[in-house]
């Protein structure tokens, strides 16, 4: 894993809107029914009350390992990446299976508390000191705090979405909410592209259309793909995609069978599929 967005100028500060994100978190808990905490998710073993665990149980984690320097699990030999995924998938159901026996109130309880906490303990710290996880999805094995923050907000973002879609609430569409988790996740584009055949010059633009207009471009140099500081007015291959549909599909919360209306691609296939089949997410 070689390509570094923590060591470029792209440094971002998500704190000021992950607070946002998890005041509207709590009233979205607040708001919920008896019957909504048993609905099924976007997820085919988890229903609501699962994925609000899930997201609990990362904050807790993340206290634990990070704030406390408690060493939860034996420090193991670098992994692979699938090996990372499975052991984290793993853990996930671990933690959800254990806190089937915790009532709804206790989990909105405990996610005021210790996401409060959470977020006045990444206040404190230096946003571009090295942080104990690496974004694997962006080909990262050592990341700046600065965008291991960032990973956690589209963590807690897309579920948060996915819990609002399978009860039927508003969606966190809002521009200061939403645009941070596409710019997160267009980090890892470099990345996507890495094994796809390219030359020098070659060029690509990935554009999000809809809710959200944003673009990005990338070009291919001899270091390998860099994502650019400004948007190329042209580029060989375009890819143009619905922002509703992006950040599903880069969760894998869709099929691309699913969204094909929703996307349009001139010049190259390769460049555009690799996007497409990216994933933003450890699954």
């Amino acid at each position: 894993m070689t390509f570094s967005p923590s060591k470029s100028n792209r440094k971002v500060d998500l704190r000021l809107p992950f607070r946002r994100l998890n005041s509207l978190l709590n009233e979205f808990l607040q708001d919920l029914v008896k019957e909504d905490w048993s609905r099924p998710t976007i997820h085919s073993n988890r229903n609501v009350k699962d994925l609000v665990a899930h997201l609990l149980a990362g904050t807790l984690q993340r206290l634990s390992r990070q704030r406390d320097g408690f060493p939860f699990s034996k420090k193991v030999e670098p992994l692979a990446f699938q090996e990372l995924v499975e052991l984290i998938q793993g853990s996930n159901v671990e933690w959800i299976n254990a806190m089937k026996r915790l009532s709804p109130r206790l989990l909105i309880e405990l996610i005021q508390k210790y996401d409060n906490e959470l977020l006045d303990f990444f206040d404190g710290i230096d946003l571009d000191a090295e942080a104990p996880f690496g974004v694997a999805w962006a080909g990262e094995d050592v990341s700046a705090n600065w965008f291991d923050i960032a990973r956690e907000y589209t963590e807690k973002w897309h579920h948060q979405q996915q819990l609002r879609d399978a009860t039927n609430h508003p969606p966190l569409y809002d521009r200061d909410l939403f645009l941070p988790t596409l710019q997160t996740f267009a980090l890892g584009f470099p990345f996507a592209l890495q094994k796809v055949r390219a030359q020098e010059g070659d060029s690509v633009s990935v554009n999000v259309s809809g809710i959200i207009e944003e673009s990005w471009s990338l070009q291919y140099k001899s270091a390998g793909w860099v994502l650019l500081d400004i948007p190329m007015k042209t580029s060989a291959t375009s890819l143009t995609i619905d922002s509703d549909a992006a950040w599903r599909i880069w969760t894998k919360g869709v099929q691309k069978e699913q969204i094909v209306s929703k996307v349009i691609i001139n010049g190259n296939h390769s460049f555009s599929e690799a996007i497409l089949n990216y994933v933003a997410i450890m699954a």
